[in-house]
């Protein structure tokens, strides 16, 4: 798992680089094709652990070599009315995948065995790819017409992502810092959280009583389902920025995280259900502004520079989970207390948060809150 997420995280700045320059089109069909033909590759020849590690790499690269080409597309396919919505699909397309396969891997490798349990899920990429190129506009920058906007909004005009227009204010040189600061903060604290859900779980469960053995099956079940539940979290988050602008629905998401956050790890006495019930929305509201940061990107960046701002800001948020988990256990080591350890990642939802109001002051009247407000004068 750590070589593909390696290899993930390497190819986010290279293919959105790519995409800038290639297309968005051609490196997600490429980038399909890569990971389906590593994780056959990996399924039907891998021998050793060095071939073996340098396949899971490679299909590393294509699977995080379609993520930045996707929502390139998706930003130029949709208006920023809907651009929050669009994007979080997205995400819950792929958190929904991940799930499936999960679910898959245990009853096809014990039918098939582990090798066949490989292969299956990669030939999925295939009809993927060929999606991508038959389905997806070669120009989808045409592809988005004037939409009527609400009645109470200016109205929207017919652009690529980033693209100004007469009348419309230029955004800070700052506002891309501070959304990819925002992103950073929900990163440190969503990964940090998926890292030590598991084993906080246990121990809460031990402590009422659970055998080590009955404790770890309960908390690795009720993990998998908390995160199930939060898999639509990316959809409504980027829904509710499209409604009341990205800052604010961000740093109101990202409040309620921290919020959590600074409060879950005295909860272990908790009944069972009331704990759970805490950590499903947890896991939403930690989930839910994933999307948010993407598309504030897309609302500022010209379109050909779009694709790379997007992979280093997503290779920074990954990296978050480098540095997160390991500094929790320094804190629980330190401290022998879950809420100390849990109030670490809530530092960094409330560094997010103070992210976005700055962002939210420096936008205030302009394009950057999710939707490009004109600054023309109406009087007569």
């Amino acid at each position: 798992m750590g070589a593909v997420q390696a290899g993930y995280v390497a190819s986010v700045i290279a293919s959105g680089w790519l995409a800038d320059r290639a297309g968005g089109r051609s490196v997600l069909t490429v980038a399909c094709l890569a990971s389906g033909c590593f994780a056959l590759a990996f399924g039907l020849w891998a021998g050793g652990y060095g071939p073996a590690l340098l396949l899971r790499f490679l299909a590393g690269t294509g699977i995080g070599g379609t993520y930045v080409p996707a929502m390139v597309l998706a930003a130029a396919a949709y208006p920023p009315s809907r651009r929050g919505w669009a994007i979080g699909m997205l995400s819950v397309g792929t958190g929904l995948a991940l799930a499936a396969t999960y679910f898959l891997a245990g009853p096809l490798a014990e039918a098939l065995g582990w090798r066949q349990a490989m292969v299956w899920p990669g030939l999925v990429s295939f009809p993927a790819a060929a999606w991508a190129w038959f389905a997806t506009p070669a120009r989808p920058e045409a592809q988005a017409p004037p939409r009527a906007a609400p009645a109470n909004l200016p109205a929207e005009e017919p652009e690529a992502p980033g693209r100004k227009t007469p009348g419309t204010r230029s955004p800070s040189r700052w506002a891309p810092a501070l959304i990819t600061a925002g992103y950073c903060g929900h990163g440190w604290e969503l990964l940090g959280m998926r890292a030590w859900l598991v084993p906080f779980l246990v121990a809460s469960f031990v402590a009422g009583g659970e055998s080590l053995a009955a404790a770890t099956r309960a908390a690795n079940l009720f993990t998998g389902v908390v995160l199930l539940a939060a898999t639509l979290a990316p959809g409504m988050g980027g829904w509710l920025s499209d409604r009341i602008g990205r800052p604010r629905a961000a740093a109101l998401l990202s409040a309620a995280g921290g919020g959590i956050s600074l409060g879950f790890g005295w909860l272990g006495g908790l009944p069972r259900a009331a704990l759970i019930a805490v950590a499903v929305a947890y896991s939403l509201v930690t989930l839910a502004d994933t999307a948010i940061y993407k598309a504030a990107l897309t609302d500022l960046l010209p379109g050909r520079a779009l694709g790379l701002a997007l992979g280093v800001q997503s290779s920074l948020g990954f990296g978050m989970g480098i540095v997160s988990p390991p500094l929790f256990g320094l804190v629980l080591d330190a401290t022998g207390n879950w809420g100390w350890a849990f109030a670490s990642l809530g530092v960094g939802a409330l560094a997010g948060v103070a992210a976005m109001l700055g962002l939210g002051a420096l936008q205030a009247g302009g394009p950057g809150s999710g939707r490009r407000v004109s600054v023309r004068s109406t009087a007569p």
